[in-house]
Protein backbone atom coordinates (compact mmCIF):
# COMPACT_ATOMS: atom_id res chain seq x y z
CA UNK A 1 0.00 0.00 0.00
CA UNK A 2 1.04 3.44 -0.68
CA UNK A 3 -0.33 6.94 -0.31
CA UNK A 4 -0.28 9.63 2.63
CA UNK A 5 1.38 10.08 5.41
CA UNK A 6 -1.17 11.14 7.58
CA UNK A 7 -2.93 7.73 6.71
CA UNK A 8 0.42 5.95 7.36
CA UNK A 9 0.58 5.39 11.25
CA UNK A 10 -2.85 3.66 10.90
CA UNK A 11 -2.07 1.47 8.14
CA UNK A 12 1.10 0.09 10.08
CA UNK A 13 -0.90 -0.65 12.99
CA UNK A 14 -3.23 -2.55 11.06
CA UNK A 15 -0.20 -3.97 9.21
CA UNK A 16 1.21 -5.12 12.39
CA UNK A 17 -2.04 -6.53 13.76
CA UNK A 18 -2.87 -8.48 10.34
CA UNK A 19 0.64 -10.14 10.36
CA UNK A 20 0.22 -11.47 13.91
CA UNK A 21 -2.71 -13.44 12.62
CA UNK A 22 -1.30 -14.12 9.59
CA UNK A 23 2.84 -14.62 9.65
CA UNK A 24 3.39 -15.31 6.37
CA UNK A 25 1.75 -12.34 4.45
CA UNK A 26 4.27 -9.82 3.26
CA UNK A 27 2.84 -5.98 3.40
CA UNK A 28 4.65 -3.05 2.78
CA UNK A 29 3.67 0.20 3.46
CA UNK A 30 5.39 3.31 1.69
CA UNK A 31 4.39 6.33 2.68
CA UNK A 32 4.06 9.43 0.02
CA UNK A 33 0.75 11.65 -0.47
CA UNK A 34 -2.31 10.89 -0.95
CA UNK A 35 -2.18 11.68 -4.78
CA UNK A 36 0.94 9.39 -5.09
CA UNK A 37 -0.95 6.77 -3.41
CA UNK A 38 -4.39 6.75 -5.68
CA UNK A 39 -2.31 7.15 -8.86
CA UNK A 40 -0.37 3.78 -7.85
CA UNK A 41 -3.64 2.16 -6.88
CA UNK A 42 -5.26 2.94 -10.16
CA UNK A 43 -2.16 1.98 -12.45
CA UNK A 44 -1.82 -1.39 -10.74
CA UNK A 45 1.51 -0.82 -8.77
CA UNK A 46 -0.14 -1.06 -5.68
CA UNK A 47 -2.60 -2.86 -4.08
CA UNK A 48 -4.54 -0.37 -1.84
CA UNK A 49 -4.20 3.64 -2.21
CA UNK A 50 -4.17 5.56 1.14
CA UNK A 51 -5.66 9.11 0.86
CA UNK A 52 -6.44 11.53 3.89
CA UNK A 53 -8.85 13.22 1.26
CA UNK A 54 -11.48 12.67 -1.18
CA UNK A 55 -10.81 12.13 -4.63
CA UNK A 56 -10.94 15.15 -7.17
CA UNK A 57 -13.33 14.45 -9.94
CA UNK A 58 -10.37 13.81 -12.66
CA UNK A 59 -8.95 10.90 -10.26
CA UNK A 60 -12.62 9.83 -10.56
CA UNK A 61 -12.98 9.69 -14.30
CA UNK A 62 -9.53 8.57 -14.55
CA UNK A 63 -10.32 5.50 -11.86
CA UNK A 64 -13.92 4.89 -14.27
CA UNK A 65 -11.72 4.69 -17.62
CA UNK A 66 -9.50 2.56 -16.36
CA UNK A 67 -11.49 -0.01 -15.03
CA UNK A 68 -13.90 0.34 -17.98
CA UNK A 69 -10.96 -0.82 -19.99
CA UNK A 70 -10.62 -3.84 -18.00
CA UNK A 71 -7.68 -2.57 -15.63
CA UNK A 72 -7.68 -2.60 -12.22
CA UNK A 73 -10.85 -4.20 -10.97
CA UNK A 74 -9.73 -6.07 -7.86
CA UNK A 75 -7.83 -2.58 -6.68
CA UNK A 76 -12.01 -0.86 -7.63
CA UNK A 77 -13.24 -3.46 -5.32
CA UNK A 78 -10.94 -3.20 -2.14
CA UNK A 79 -10.81 0.24 -2.37
CA UNK A 80 -14.85 0.34 -2.04
CA UNK A 81 -14.32 -1.84 0.92
CA UNK A 82 -11.73 0.52 2.57
CA UNK A 83 -13.62 4.12 2.74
Amino acid sequence: MQGSSSVTPVMEKLKEAYLAVNKEAEIEVQESDSTTGMTAAMEGTCDIGMASRELKRQRERVKSNSNRNGRNRSHRKQKQHIR
